[in-house]
């Protein structure tokens, strides 16, 4: 009776597991399409050709850190660069950044554009401060405004302005903390913050479109849209040959207002080349906002799709679900009771869906799996039994062969007596160790004793023991000197733990490495 419980549990554990994995394998087997992507609404491959003509046309060295540019058509934030991997001095172009976190600050509440401030650069409110650094360009008030915000007269507060990008700090070199350095990638993602966030920076924009008024990104521009923009000119003197650094970064307003970063070295007339850029750019974003309706609808649709796409896919996996939990009530139905021990492998009855279906992945229909999964079943239902089989025969032949030294209906008794183990008592006064078994022993054991002074054995004379008076009355104890001297004899130079005094190696000398190169850092 027993072996029929087991053998009935058996069977429907194998069926539930074998129900399991035919969900498993239709689920492997299903081959999502891939959603649908819209082309970009920028076309990379012409705004590269655009730069090449123009590096041509005016004898501009691609490969070096002449030109770099970063644009970005705001209403869909579709984004190119030019040279993203050069890295320039920034100039005057942190003080938008910066600008942007005293703005902050102002909108949390914590200072107004009445604030006044004053250290050993410049001083003022907020307004004055804003309106000289991003109007004027005044060095000494950006620095002010750098140590308002606890930043250091290099650095800029660059480990503060990179929160206006998505890009990781594993992305900037050291000279961007040390040094103020920047590429069209970083300022380019700053006017973006900029101006989705407007309503938080107002002051800034507004500063912004009084700037350079027709120089820069205005050059050709000026009455013709408005310009929000920062430049950033150095000349680096010291370096050989000398490198003037020319740089701006702004928002034109176009009907779809884009943003455009160009950074350049020794661009000779770069005033009017980034004026040839700025109308440029501005021409090709007038081109998209020819396309940008026939591409958000198409991006509308393409999201649709693949909103129906995925409601699809659950209905489908839920169905697939459904489905095998009704093949394994059917299983668990049709398994016979176990009335009498089974002389053969009980068949399993698997429904099989009304409707079959193929899966196009692995061309095995519904049915196929159904009926592969079955005769799985049949299987190892059937290793099972004739295990079952096995084991008792196995058991009756040991019920028949005793063992030496015991009876055969011991086997086959009713309840089995297990000896109670011997009592162990803890020493309090032993340690644990590896031999003597964690400090426990048998109760009865007890510890030898030392043989009575005075004893005699047959044939023995009686062992002697030390007395107090045969140990040394202050025992001697090595010390450093003892050990140096031992290490020139032996050659071991271990210094024991058990002295009293501390051996403290020599420390080695550092080597000084001096540089010869020659970078040169600017200082502000």
């Amino acid at each position: 009776m027993k072996m029929r419980i087991r053998f009935t549990a058996l069977l429907t554990a194998v069926v539930l597991l074998c129900s399991l994995g035919a969900h498993a394998f239709a689920a492997e087997t299903v081959s999502p399409a891939s959603p649908a992507v819209a082309p970009a609404l920028i076309d990379p491959a012409e705004l590269q050709k655009m730069m090449d003509d123009f590096v041509a046309e005016y004898g501009l060295d691609k490969q070096s850190r002449s030109i770099s540019v970063g644009f970005c058509y705001l209403k869909t934030g579709d984004t190119w660069y030019y040279n993203a991997d050069k890295w320039y001095y920034s100039a005057s172009m942190y003080k938008v950044p910066v600008a942007m976190l005293l703005a902050e600050r102002e909108l949390a509440g914590e200072i107004s554009q009445d604030t006044y401030f004053e250290n050993q650069y410049s001083s003022g409110t907020l307004e004055t401060l804003e309106r000289r650094s991003l109007v004027d360009s005044n060095n000494n008030t950006g620095h002010a405004m750098v140590e308002w915000m606890g930043g250091t007269y290099a650095g800029k507060c660059a480990d503060q302005i990179i929160k206006y990008t998505d890009l990781p700090k594993s992305y900037f070199n050291q000279d961007f903390f040390d040094y103020s350095y920047y590429n069209v990638e970083f300022f380019t993602q700053v006017l973006k913050t900029l101006y989705n966030n407007a309503d938080q920076y107002p002051h800034v924009l507004d500063f912004m479109k009084q700037a350079q008024p027709g120089a820069y990104l205005r050059t050709y521009l000026e009455g013709t849209y408005d310009v929000a923009q920062k430049y950033g000119a150095f000349e680096e003197v010291k370096a050989y040959p000398a490198k003037n650094n020319n740089h701006v970064g702004g928002i034109i307003y176009t009907p779809n207002p884009i943003a455009l970063t160009i950074m350049s070295v020794n661009m000779e007339n770069f005033n009017k080349r980034i004026g040839d850029l700025a109308k440029m750019f501005t021409d090709y974003a007038l081109e998209l906002d020819g396309k940008v309706d026939a591409y958000e609808a198409e991006q509308l649709r393409l999201q649709q799709e693949e909103a129906e796409r995925l409601v699809r896919e659950e209905q489908e996996r839920l169905a697939r679900e459904e489905e095998a939990r009704k093949a394994a009530e059917a299983v668990v139905v049709s398994t016979p009771a176990p009335t009498a021990a089974p002389t053969q492998a009980p068949s399993a009855v698997i429904a099989a869906p009304s409707a079959p279906q193929t899966d196009k992945a692995s061309g095995i229909g519904d049915t196929q799996k159904t009926i592969l999964i079955a005769g799985l079943a049949v299987f190892i239902v059937g290793l099972a039994l004739l295990l079952v089989i096995l084991n008792g025969k196995r058991r009756r032949k040991a019920a028949a062969e005793p063992e030496d030294g015991f009876e055969a209906d011991a086997v086959d008794s009713g309840d089995d007596e297990y000896l109670e183990p011997p009592e162990v008592r803890r020493n309090p006064h032993r340690e644990p160790s590896y031999y003597h078994n964690e400090g426990y022993e048998d109760e009865n054991y007890e510890e030898p004793q030392p043989p009575v002074r005075g004893a005699e054995t047959q044939g023995e004379e009686p062992d002697e023991y030390l007395t107090d008076g045969d140990y040394l009355e202050n025992d001697t104890f090595l010390d450093q000197s003892d050990y140096k001297d031992f290490q020139t004899d032996y050659g071991y130079g271990n210094y024991s733990a058990y002295d009293t005094e501390v051996y403290e190696e020599k420390p080695q000398e550092k080597t000084r490495f001096t540089g010869t190169g020659n970078h040169y850092k600017p200082k502000h």
